[in-house]
């Protein structure tokens, strides 16, 4: 029963005690110790030192890391209106794909003849994308979160227009479930 006393107390202290700057201590007729914080006759004032607070200070903000989209000429953008992902969408949870994640990409109007797709995925060329594919499977995609993009090239490299990265996120259902 003490044991539950002196648990009610110690939390009546800690709730009490973050506002209060004393408290008050006697013992009553049973011989227990109470405290409170308002005063009572035959009670001792027993000074509370102010809590030790920290404020951390505001975390700094990184801009989001983009890769700037390379510069279009204008009869690239008379050429090509939008090159998109359609698949995978942004945002998107990917839930046991094995490894293999099927990208779609959307080109208006359609690509021209000598120009070919480069899809990037997480930074890096997919170097076995068929260059007027719209649709193909990237293999040795894990766990995590991934960003895939897509560009149109003329022939000679020289990028006509890119689209927007689209980030990912594929999960893998745990053997141990």
């Amino acid at each position: 029963m003490r044991f539950i006393t002196l648990i009610f107390i110690t939390m009546s202290m800690l709730t009490t005690v973050a506002g209060a700057t004393s408290l008050y201590r006697w013992v009553d007729e049973q011989g227990r110790v109470n405290y409170s914080d308002r005063p009572r006759e035959g009670a001792e004032v027993v000074e509370i030192e102010s809590p030790t607070t920290h404020t951390p200070p505001a975390a700094a903000t990184a801009p989001p890391l983009r890769r700037p989209a390379p510069a279009t000429t204008e009869a690239a953008t008379k050429m090509y209106q939008s090159v998109s992902i359609q698949s995978p969408t942004s945002d998107q949870v990917l839930w046991n794909i094995g490894g293999v994640l099927t990208v779609t990409l959307s080109i208006s109007p359609k690509l021209h003849e000598g120009h070919k797709v480069v899809v990037r995925y997480d930074g890096a060329v997919v170097e076995d994308w068929p260059p007027q594919a719209t649709a193909h499977a990237i293999n040795d995609v894990y766990r995590g979160t991934h960003t895939v993009a897509a560009e149109v090239t003329d022939a000679n490299g020289k990028v006509m227009i890119a689209g927007q990265p689209v980030t990912f996120h594929v999960k893998q259902t745990s053997v141990l479930n």
